[in-house]
């Protein structure tokens, strides 16, 4: 979905299959909300407690 944005203006280096990228401090609604509106997979993602 077009809309979604979790930060604007960020410049990330050229991504390579397998990098991971990590959102620090999303809140809870970030994995919860999530669909397969326009048949896009949800995305794989992983808690880190450290």
């Amino acid at each position: 979905d077009s809309f979604d944005v979790m930060y604007d203006g960020v410049m990330l280096p050229e991504l390579q299959v397998g990098e991971l990228i990590a959102f620090p401090m999303t809140g809870a609604y970030c994995s919860v909300s999530g669909s397969r509106f326009n048949s896009l997979k949800r995305p794989e993602y992983r808690v880190i407690d450290d």
